[in-house]
């Protein structure tokens, strides 16, 4: 698969607003055809763009987000020269993506990636036989060839079980690094600048940008920051229960247990982290349930759970 440059998603952008456009004519439909032919990232960021605009169609009538398309796809519909209308259809489907952007949705790449999840673990088997758990709101793409594998990590969390093919090596990219993998189990974490590595199994070589290197072994973990590798470290043995949906904690903040359950939360969770200063956590909490977690955190701590509607829930303390 070719992953698509910024341009080819500018251009695709506006093939779509174009073909929106209902002046849009049999003759439109085959140039577009013909400039998805010319290059497989033209065809891949074509695919991506119809599978997000899919799921705008899906919000809320009132949403930042829909609106936002709906003046995008509207200012492409004018004019009626078909260059002057896909260069204008481009130009309101770009600014779609960065007003989708400020309403608090990921960054276009993380949006248009190959592989996603929303607010659930998901898991699935790339095209080379490996095992992948996305925690919540993970976004990554592959670049599998006869010479490799690559996977770029753009946001979230990954735990990895690697299809052995000791001519073709995995690699994971993130901008602090590369982590290099063969017939292992480990995790890949972005947390805003830096990367986080862990290892069930085998051995992960972590490089920093520089060329520093670490080989890293079971039970050893690695952050990627600053262009420079950072470890090893010792790994809990927990580290990977988000994977079996679980949120094992202790003595943690119960601001930061919060922060975690609303990211497997749909809707709302909101709490005053200076409020709930103090209160720590020690235990097992179900991430595919938030609404359990809530009840137990609430069972044991001085705090009182409030919901609006099913999707805007306030944690205040008592």
């Amino acid at each position: 698969m070719s992953e698509p440059s910024a341009e080819m998603v500018r251009v695709a952008a506006g093939w779509h607003a174009l073909l929106d456009d209902d002046a849009a004519t049999a003759a439109d439909a085959a140039r577009c055809r013909a400039w998805r032919a010319e290059h497989p990232g033209h065809a891949e960021a074509f695919r991506r763009l119809a599978a997000l605009l899919g799921r705008v169609d899906g919000f809320a009538a009132d949403a930042p987000a829909r609106q936002a398309l709906q003046a995008g796809l509207a200012a492409g519909a004018q004019g009626s020269a078909p260059r002057r209308r896909m260069a204008r259809a481009a130009g309101g489907a770009v600014a779609v993506l960065a007003l989708l952007a400020t309403a608090g949705l990921p960054d276009w790449t993380s949006l248009l990636a190959s592989h996603r999840s929303g607010t659930a673990v998901t898991r699935l088997v790339l095209a080379d036989g490996s095992a992948v758990a996305l925690d919540a709101d993970t976004a990554f793409d592959t670049d599998f060839d006869g010479s490799g594998r690559r996977i770029r990590l753009h946001r979230g969390r990954i735990l990895v079980e690697v299809a052995r093919d000791p001519s073709r090596p995995l690699t994971i990219e993130t901008p602090q690094g590369t982590l290099r993998a063969l017939g292992t189990r480990f995790s890949a974490a972005r947390e805003e600048d830096r990367t986080v590595v862990a290892v069930e199994e085998s051995a992960v070589r972590a490089c920093a940008p520089a060329g520093a290197c670490l080989e890293l072994h079971p039970g050893q973990g690695a952050r990627l920051e600053a262009r420079q590798v950072l470890g090893p470290f010792p790994v809990p043995a927990q580290d990977s229960a988000w994977a079996q949906g679980q949120l094992v904690v202790e003595d943690r903040p119960l601001s930061e247990v919060l922060a975690t359950l609303a990211r497997y939360r749909p809707g709302l969770l909101r709490y005053d982290a200076v409020a709930l200063a103090g209160l720590s956590v020690s235990g097992v909490l179900p991430l595919g349930d938030t609404d359990r977690a809530l009840a137990a955190l609430a069972a044991t701590l001085p705090i009182e759970i409030s919901r609006r509607t099913g999707f805007w829930v306030t944690v205040e303390r008592r």
